[in-house]
């Protein structure tokens, strides 16, 4: 069997009849709630990851790096260390 699409699912569940919709529907809730009760796992999340990435996924996904950056802006490392540093300890203060 082939990969289906979700509209491809959903066109054929559309010739279904009612009764067969439901049961549809319950079989897939059934699956949701199993996968919800074995709850997330770092190594669970990290399998998909490399799935993925297996698949190419994330071949040819656009680099945000210096997207927004402007040229115009003239700051020293340390100055954003120290900006960086004083907003994520800003709460301490309070």
């Amino acid at each position: 069997m082939g990969h289906l699409t979700l509209d491809e699912v959903v066109q054929a569940a559309e010739e279904f009849r009612p009764e067969e919709r439901a049961a549809l529907v319950t079989r897939i809730q059934a699956t949701l709630h199993d996968r919800e009760d074995q709850g997330l796992t770092r190594e669970s999340i990290r399998a998909e990851f490399e799935r993925r990435k297996a698949a190419g996924v994330f071949d040819h996904v656009k680099s945000m790096r210096n997207l927004y950056a402007d040229p115009n802006v003239d700051i020293s490392e340390e100055d954003s260390r120290t900006y960086l540093h004083n907003i994520g300890t800003e709460w301490e203060k309070d």
